[in-house]
């Protein structure tokens, strides 16, 4: 009688089938030693790509290959098997491969639920909907997908960008390596992007698209720092990079409009030929650089011109109204505009725009905030600490809100009040210059009456007029005071009545403007809008200044 054998041979695990599609035996066993789980699938993809680059030219094994790719998303069993696959069809580019594209978005479609912790998964399937043509949509699919898209980057930025870092990296160690893959993707791919770009430069334009698309996503999530650290080492990459232009000239454009306006028009210039293959990003950047010059000119008070930017920019918008991106970012505008109308006086042309602005949820305590300084412009106070107050209320980091509700109870002479609400709105943002000369001068308000005293009569701009006039005061002063101790001291008589007539003269008419300045009652502030960058969607801000 035959024995049958009841033991069952072990299944192989998925990181065991992962390592097979490693044709190199030696290769494999260095695979296996590895333990750290980021290190083993960057050093797998790796391998990967080296094979596919030494037989690019053999259609037979690329497709072999593929195929053992493709064959492993029916072996997961596991949510880490899942996050583990998905990184590899990421960093192998496999979304966007023509040969394996198809299968990798029918996988994804299908298995996007399979592990709903994994941001980055999430993600890709939010990208999917927005931008494939493989998913038959409608706009209410595209807005849902760009709302998940916005969700996952304010919840888990960093491991999307982590993942963009790293297929950075995978990317440009692929085009040192395999210069027959640089060749492939330079000719059938850089007319799309930047189709100026020479080959040798090809790697670092395509490195500087993906450090100014970080640059979005920090934007999105709120990273201020880590976005413009992005904006700039995109830049830096590739010059003629028009995304990064817009983006750096949005961060110099305060503290230097005349380069960032250089910025802006170049942007515009070289965007007219460059992401051909991605078009709302090439309508995202005309807007952004229209509306950037829009608020350079409404800074300027010159706003017919920024009324015809920000309508340039607003066009840009309209012709792809389908594109929930550029929905947004129309939006974004309209609030621009309408700050620039409120500074024109044009009130109900900028409330017009203030409402339309409304209809994005994003926007709203923006918008809150702009609505009061509206009100206060109108000497609405109670109405405009209302929209201010709610404007907390809806976001309770809006430092800008603090301080416009600080210049607010400062008018109405409750400096201690307005004191802690600028302090606040310092511990929010300690870069919001407003809230810093608002505290200086509520603070230190005696300091600088005296010093206000002296440039009002001897201080730079100062006219020589006026100058000379406050010499001759002083001089009555001087004088009078030596000849009054002259009396006394050497004649030992008192001193005559008529030097204390001009002591007197001359010391009112020095101190009148320290006497005007004091009558005021309270140190007098003002709101006005400070522009932001347009991706930032999103705040507006108002400065303060001694009137």
């Amino acid at each position: 009688m035959q024995v049958l054998d009841s033991t069952v041979a072990k299944q192989p695990t998925f990181r065991e089938r992962l390592i097979e599609i490693i044709d190199d035996e030696k290769v494999r066993k260095s695979l296996n030693e590895l333990r750290e789980r980021d290190e083993f699938i960057d050093s797998l993809v790796e391998h990967y790509i080296d094979e596919i680059g030494k037989s690019f030219e053999s259609p037979p094994i690329l497709k072999r290959k593929y195929e053992k790719l493709k064959d492993l998303g029916a072996l997961i069993k596991s949510s880490n098997d899942c996050i583990d696959y998905t990184y590899i069809l990421f960093l192998t580019s496999s979304f966007r491969n023509p040969y394996t594209q198809q299968w990798a978005e029918d996988w994804l479609v299908r298995e996007h639920e399979c592990c709903p912790e994994s941001s980055l998964l999430g993600f890709l399937y939010a990208n999917l909907r927005l931008f494939s043509s493989s998913i038959p949509g409608n706009e209410i699919i595209e807005k849902e997908a760009f709302d998940d898209l916005k969700k996952i980057l304010m919840k888990d930025h960093q491991s999307v960008i982590n993942a963009m870092h790293r297929l950075d990296s995978v990317m440009l160690s692929t085009f040192a390596k395999h210069k027959n893959i640089l060749d492939w993707c330079y000719d059938n791919l850089h007319e799309k992007i930047f189709p100026k770009v020479s080959r040798q430069l090809y790697p670092k334009a395509v490195s500087s698209f993906y450090h100014a698309t970080c640059a979005e996503y920090y934007r999105i999530a709120g990273m201020r720092e880590e976005q413009e650290r992005e904006s700039r080492d995109a830049l830096g990459l590739y010059s003629d990079n028009s995304l990064a232009k817009v983006q750096v000239a949005y961060i110099n454009v305060k503290e230097d409009p005349k380069e960032a306006k250089e910025l802006f028009e170049d942007a515009l210039h070289l965007a007219k030929n460059q992401f051909s293959g991605i078009p709302t990003t090439r309508l995202s950047v005309e807007a952004m650089a229209h509306a950037g010059l829009g608020y350079l000119h409404s800074k300027r008070a010159l706003y017919l011109k920024a009324e015809k930017c920000y309508q340039e920019a607003l066009s840009k918008t309209s012709s792809s109204s389908e594109s929930p991106s550029l929905q947004s970012l129309r939006f974004f505008i309209l609030l621009n505009r309408g700050r620039s109308r409120l500074d024109d006086g044009k009130f109900q042309k900028a409330k017009e725009d203030f409402d339309e602005a409304a209809k994005e949820p994003d926007l709203l305590p923006y918008v809150e905030t702009n609505l009061g300084i509206l009100s206060y412009k109108q000497s609405l106070n109670g109405k405009a600490k209302s929209k201010f107050n709610h404007a907390i209320e809806l976001k309770s980091d809006l430092a800008e809100a603090y301080y416009n509700l600080g210049v607010v109870y400062n008018e109405e002479g409750r400096k201690d009040k307005a004191i802690r609400l600028f302090k606040t709105a310092l511990d929010i943002d300690g870069d919001l210059s407003e809230a810093h000369e608002a505290l200086q001068k509520l603070e230190g308000s005696k300091v600088h009456d005296i010093r206000d005293w002296y440039n009002w009569w001897f201080g730079i701009e100062t006219t020589r007029y006026k100058k000379g006039l406050g010499t001759v005061f002083l001089a009555f002063i001087l004088l009078g005071i030596s000849s009054a101790i002259y009396d006394v001291h050497m004649r030992n008589t008192d001193a005559s009545s008529s030097i204390f007539g001009v002591l007197g003269f001359a010391l009112i008419f020095l101190v009148l403007p320290l006497i005007t300045k004091l009558k005021v009652g309270t140190i007098e502030v003002e709101m006005e809008s400070k522009g932001e960058r347009p991706s930032l969607y999103y705040a507006n801000s108002l400065n303060l200044k001694s009137a």
